[in-house]
């Protein structure tokens, strides 16, 4: 059994029997506060039977906690029975607590039941009045003050309801800070996924073409063959279940992003591995975006890693014209060696993850069969403000 701390014990405790404890020291307080006003105000006489009203109103102050409307119209109606026991009038003492328990039914009462202890204890005041002098201010300057209590329950209780709605609002905006700030960690880890899909798959597609290119040098060599060919299917299925994995994810980090500018240094391996790629550009170069300028630069990746994915080292030609208002890129190859059966492959998640980054890119793409080949359009608009690419301009 563990034991349990002390210092948690008292808090709960007081948590829970706090209120009780002060509305009782509070209805112990106007008991004695009422036999002192009793004692000591030797300006009338009142028979001790007078202290009966206000000892009264002091136990259904202990009461308030768990009936408020009750003992609210049991105080207001005590002041008619000081009267009748012989005292002028309600005490100093009696009265405060006849207002605070009135005003209490109205902060802590729907205002429809609240209501009842303002009309029945203005009712009990002017019959007090009437019952003590042939005037009615008395009965009327008592109302008064009773209906100043009920207004300051009221504004007590609108206050409440105001910090409880702002308690409300201050954890609804912690929950969305917690959130927005979840988001962007994933969004930072979308990001990183998206560049390890477009650069690794880039890679692994070169190191494919590679090995088919010296498993083509190696024909007396069956066995070095069968090995090299089982590499080349193991770096295709990779660079399939990358893109299953990573799915829809775009757009690259803002700084150092792949570019048009430096589209040879990216054409490089794949020249270099033994594919046949021309690139021709038409037009003034312009300075893109990052977000323009990297979708056509990986929808150029992806279109290249496409054709060694199903048609091996077919020849390919890549088409970048800087035309009025819109750039255009074009991606084709010959399809020499591409086999009927994936003929159609290109045209599913590899062309929708291309779409789809063109898309937000503000550009469109369309890809289709070429004869034996296939075709890749890519195009985004270019903004009157973008400027024209001078060699200082280009990153090395």
């Amino acid at each position: 059994m563990t034991p349990r701390d002390p210092a948690l014990s008292s808090a709960s405790w007081l948590s829970r029997y706090g209120s009780a404890l002060l509305y009782i020291a509070g209805g112990s307080l106007v008991i004695a506060l009422s036999v002192m006003e009793f004692l000591l105000d030797d300006r009338v006489v009142v028979p001790q039977q007078a202290l009966i009203p206000p000892i009264a109103v002091g136990v259904v102050v202990m009461l308030a906690p768990r009936l408020p409307l009750t003992a609210a119209i049991v105080a207001a109606l005590s002041p008619p029975f000081n009267l009748l026991l012989g005292a002028p009038g309600p005490g100093g003492v009696q009265l405060l607590a006849i207002i605070l328990l009135i005003g209490r039914a109205a902060a802590v009462l729907p205002t429809r039941r609240a209501v009842w202890a303002l009309v029945i204890g203005a009712a009990a005041a002017l019959a007090a009045g009437v019952l003590g002098s042939a005037a009615l201010w008395e009965g009327l300057f008592t109302v008064s003050v009773y209906v100043a209590g009920f207004g300051v329950g009221l504004l007590v209780r609108r206050e409440r309801s105001q910090a409880q709605r702002l308690r409300e609002l201050a954890v609804e905006l912690t929950e969305q800070r917690e959130a927005a700030a979840a988001a962007a960690v994933m969004a930072e880890r979308a990001r990183i996924a998206r560049d390890v899909h477009d650069s690794v798959a880039h890679q692994v597609s070169v190191m494919v073409l590679q090995i088919g290119g010296l498993r083509r040098l190696l024909p007396e060599r069956p066995d070095a063959q069968e090995v090299l060919r089982g590499l080349e299917g193991v770096g295709r299925e990779a660079v399939d279940e990358m893109r299953r994995v990573v799915g829809l994810m775009r757009e690259p980090a803002p700084d150092e992003h792949p570019s048009l500018s430096r589209l040879e240094k990216i054409l490089a391996p794949l020249r270099e591995s033994g594919m046949p790629i021309t690139l021709d550009v038409m037009g003034d170069a312009v300075a893109l975006p990052p977000l323009q300028d990297t979708a056509l630069v990986r929808v150029i990746q992806e279109s290249l890693s496409n054709v060694v994915r199903h048609a091996g080292a077919a020849a390919t030609a890549i088409e970048v014209a800087y035309l009025d208002g819109r750039v255009r890129v074009t991606v084709t190859d010959d399809g020499v060696f591409r086999s009927a059966d994936v003929a159609g492959a290109v045209s599913g998640h590899g062309v929708r993850i291309m779409r789809e980054r063109m898309t937000v890119a503000g550009g469109s793409l369309t890809a289709g069969p070429l004869g034996s080949g296939w075709r890749v359009v890519a195009e985004v608009p270019v903004r009157e403000s973008s400027t024209p690419l001078t060699e200082s301009t280009v990153a090395p």
